[in-house]
Parts: C-alpha cells; sequence; structure tokens
C-alpha cells in the first residue's frame, strides 16, 4: 500500500470513528467526559496524519455536529452558549450535562446529609 493510500485509509478510520462519537445528554460526568476524550482524541489522530491542525472555531462546529438529543438543541437554539469560544464551550457542556441526573424529572437530586 502506497503511503497516499495509507493516508487515505487511516482518515476514512477517522471520519468512520467521528460520525459514531455522538453525546445525547446521558451518563452524566463520566459520559460527557468520555465523549470529549474520544472526539478530541480522533481530532489528533487526524492532525497527526495529516499534519495540521484544526481552528478552535472549526474544532467547535464539529463537536456541535456530534451532539444529539437535548444537548444539539442547547447549543443550536441558545444564542448565550452558541457563541461561546471552543474551550469555553467544552466547559458549558461538562457543566450543563455532567450532573447525575434524576430520572424522573431530570432535575439534580438533591444531597442527603
Amino acid at each position: 500500500m502506497s503511503e497516499s493510500e495509507s493516508l487515505r485509509a487511516a482518515l476514512q478510520i477517522f471520519a468512520h470513528q467521528l460520525v459514531n462519537v455522538t453525546y445525547d445528554g446521558t451518563g452524566a460526568l463520566p459520559g460527557v467526559e468520555r465523549f470529549l476524550t474520544q472526539f478530541e482524541a480522533i481530532l489528533d489522530g487526524i492532525s497527526l496524519v495529516t499534519k495540521s491542525s484544526f481552528p478552535a472555531v472549526i474544532k467547535k462546529t464539529m463537536l456541535q455536529t456530534q451532539l444529539r438529543g437535548e444537548p444539539a438543541v442547547w447549543c443550536w437554539e441558545s444564542k448565550e452558549f452558541r457563541d461561546l469560544p471552543y474551550e469555553d464551550f467544552k466547559n458549558a457542556l461538562k457543566t450543563k450535562f455532567g450532573k447525575e441526573k434524576d430520572k424522573d424529572n431530570g432535575k439534580v437530586p438533591k444531597t442527603v446529609m
């Protein structure tokens, strides 16, 4: 396999992985952390193969397209969060969806002492 064929195959694999890494708001903090770790690992792999990096604005758009359900609605419809820089957006995503939610009403459960 030539170098260009190898690069093309690697990029196809990364593209397939990227499409399949999504986050729907479930799984609380471990879920969102795992999603972001996988997302960034795939982007890092693509950057390594192509010897180039993605500008933060492109990373953010790519991240937004991988969100499903409530997180997708939140990121596209809320101007406050839509306009955040990439790193701030990731932190807002963790803050908004990284809490253990009460399955009955979607609220954060109160701590019992």
